[in-house]
């Protein structure tokens, strides 16, 4: 009898246990906006048993629902795709859906957003029949997304869904601001920003809401919105967008981060990262980003280059999955970069979703062998001598060119002068130094200054005169004194 009622309860067991192994869930945003005319893509992630047999037929359904509290109702279905696809007569050619059942995600695109389209909540409900089965699985997010939609002459906010961030950390919160119609631009006056109504003010510059949050801790932790006050050719007005949801999530140590703990930068660097990861089939999604500081608030890599420092911003990328490529650098010796991984798991029935977030133990990086600081540093020096090597030739030159004449360049002086006290007397040069003819002009009483002027033209001849020396002619002085 207990041997029975043993095996009853291990069968029991095994039940609950082969009905969970795989669990049914899928990922959504919470909240999205879109401008009338633009476009939105809702993303979604989905898990379901890989315990199951081959799957025999797919059905997804997309449903609008104007109840925020569940969207699961058929009447609210604009969008079903079985053997064909049926669409809402009001999303004809503007809705597309794509789903990847390999790599479990999908995609929402509407086009053309009119303003019914906002204030409803969309979500993807997946049917599945597995071979030897005869029920069909279907499952979906209970929420959906909710959407709104913001007039042609109202600013929109584009916006990470949600940010992750450890206890203690410096969190900074961002939104770029979208213009449907650039002639009717408005004027942001005023932002702020907070849960349920906004209080706290934020900065706005080059399109960027930001908001930045020290020391954060799970009271931080909730769906943030933005109130964004403009002037426009209408006057004032105040509009609320959505903002990030921040959740402060506690470090684990499961996934077995492995870093190098150093490597040295060449032109580029591969910083690896590599993890564990257990029963695949229940992960909906998995994300890698880059850190540096202490505490980490700064990203080298970011699937947002928003939130990427401007000191990375086109620098970096994700090779392989998770390994940072590092294409330049130009920061401090032994900078510390962090491998960060955020998994969304599916725990169970209901939609039931929990986050991991997880730290390398960081890379240290060592910038002795920066051939990138070295290049600039040798062609600095090179050019320094270059331009001493230019002034010290220059200054030859000059001197060169003042040099009396040499003792080989000696000639004879006539002293005898003329009746008019003209000072200019005519020197007869040797046929060696006939193409260097030199006046000298004798001082007057009561002077201590001498000239000579050296005339470069092939004359032979010199003329006696008072003027000033001909262009082509130099002039040499010196000072004497009489003894």
């Amino acid at each position: 009898m207990m041997l029975c009622v043993l095996l009853l309860i291990m069968l029991c067991l095994w039940d609950r246990f082969h009905k969970t192994s795989g669990q049914y869930c899928v990922d959504q945003p919470t909240r999205m906006e879109s401008l009338v005319g633009g476009a939105i893509t809702i993303p979604c992630q989905f898990a379901f048993p890989v315990t199951k047999n081959k799957i025999k037929s797919v059905n997804i359904v997309v449903r609008a629902s104007a109840d925020r509290n569940y969207c699961g109702r058929e009447k609210d279905e604009i969008y079903k795709k079985t053997e064909t696809s049926v669409i809402s007569s009001n999303h004809q050619e503007r809705i597309n859906v794509h789903v990847d059942l390999d790599h479990r995600n999908a995609t929402i695109t509407i086009k053309n957003i009119i303003a019914s389209d906002g204030d409803k909540n969309y979500c993807l409900r997946l049917k599945l029949k597995f071979e030897g089965s005869q029920k069909e699985e279907e499952w979906q997010n209970p929420g959906g997304t909710l959407v709104l939609v913001k007039g042609e002459d109202e600013p929109g906010v584009e916006t990470i869904p949600v940010i992750f961030a450890a206890p203690g950390e410096n969190v900074t919160l961002l939104s770029r601001i979208r213009i449907r119609n650039v002639n009717t631009l408005p004027n942001i006056t005023a932002c702020r920003i907070g849960r349920g109504t906004p209080t706290e003010s934020c900065l706005f510059k080059d399109s960027i809401l930001s908001f930045k949050i020290n020391q954060v801790n799970h009271k931080h932790q909730g769906s943030y919105q933005w109130e964004i006050e403009t002037s426009t050719r209408y006057g004032k007005t105040t509009s609320n967008h959505p903002g990030p949801d921040l959740q402060i999530i506690d470090k684990t140590i499961s996934l077995n981060i492995l870093q190098s703990e150093d490597t040295e930068f060449h032109h580029p660097t591969t910083i690896n990262c590599s993890f564990t990861v257990q029963s695949k089939s229940s992960i909906l999604r998995t994300e890698v980003y880059w850190m540096i500081g202490d505490p980490r608030e700064d990203y080298v890599y970011h699937p947002n280059p928003d939130y990427i420092h401007p000191d990375y911003k086109g620098k970096t990328r994700l090779v392989d999955g998770s390994n940072l490529l590092l294409e330049d650098f130009h920061g401090p010796d032994n900078t510390t970069f962090y491998c960060r991984v955020i998994i969304r798991k599916c725990l169970g029935d209901g939609n039931q979703i929990r986050t991991i977030l997880e730290d390398g133990a960081g890379t240290c990086l060592r910038i002795r062998g920066n051939s990138t600081l070295i290049f600039p540093i040798v062609m600095g020096v090179a050019v320094v001598f270059l331009v001493i090597f230019i002034v010290l030739v220059i200054c030859w030159i000059k001197t060169r060119g003042n040099k009396p004449p040499n003792s080989g360049d000696t000639f004879s002086e006539t002293t005898e002068k003329t009746e008019d006290k003209k000072n200019v007397e005519e020197v007869e040069l040797s046929p060696e130094q006939e193409k260097r003819k030199i006046i000298i002009r004798i001082p007057q009483q009561g002077e201590h200054l001498v000239y000579a002027t050296v005339n470069h033209s092939s004359s032979s001849t010199l003329k006696k005169t008072e003027s000033s020396p001909h262009p082509d002619t130099e002039v040499l002085y010196a000072d004497l004194k009489k003894k």
